[in-house]
């Protein structure tokens, strides 16, 4: 969790619980999210996948503005934006590995899913080891702008080859 210990001393005395709060927001949300992503995914459009990819960057940008202003409520709307986006990133990659993989590769193809997903959990401490190099609002940004990159890839790819 990067962002509750940027702005703990907006919230004196309840940082600790803060921090806890956040956490349970974001895996909160992204559990409700994931059936989100069953109504979204068509079999003719994957619009839960640029849905969540779409959330995720704005969970991130939103994220910048809060570390850059220090803000207790833009840190909560972030937690709930990254949590919604998770969820709905994690649903959508599932459904469309089902889609995808051949009966026979399903356990294992869902199985390296899952550690990709999951090794997003490794970013606040990719962004803490970076610090050093640039405030997190830029770290964060530059993470939206490498997410809007990747949303155009996938655009670009849906249109030609649509589930």
């Amino acid at each position: 969790m990067v962002l509750p210990p940027l702005v703990a001393d907006e919230v004196p005395g309840y940082a600790p619980l803060f921090s806890g709060v956040v956490a349970a927001l974001t895996l909160s949300v992204g559990v409700v999210a994931q059936p989100l992503a069953v109504r979204l995914h068509h079999a003719r459009t994957a619009r839960a996948t640029p849905a969540g990819m779409v959330t995720v960057i704005g969970g991130l940008l939103v994220g910048a503005l809060a570390a850059y202003g220090e803000s207790v409520a833009l840190v909560l709307v972030a937690a709930v934006l990254l949590g919604a986006g998770y969820g709905l990133t994690l649903g959508s990659g599932l459904l469309e590995i089902a889609r995808l993989a051949p009966p026979s590769a399903l356990p294992s193809t869902a199985f390296l899913h899952q550690g990709a997903a999951y090794s997003g959990f490794l970013t606040p401490l990719l962004l803490a080891v970076t610090a050093g190099a640039a405030p997190y609002p830029a770290l964060l940004t530059g993470m939206a702008v490498v997410g809007l990159l990747c949303l155009w890839v996938t655009a670009r790819f849906s249109r030609g080859n649509p589930p």
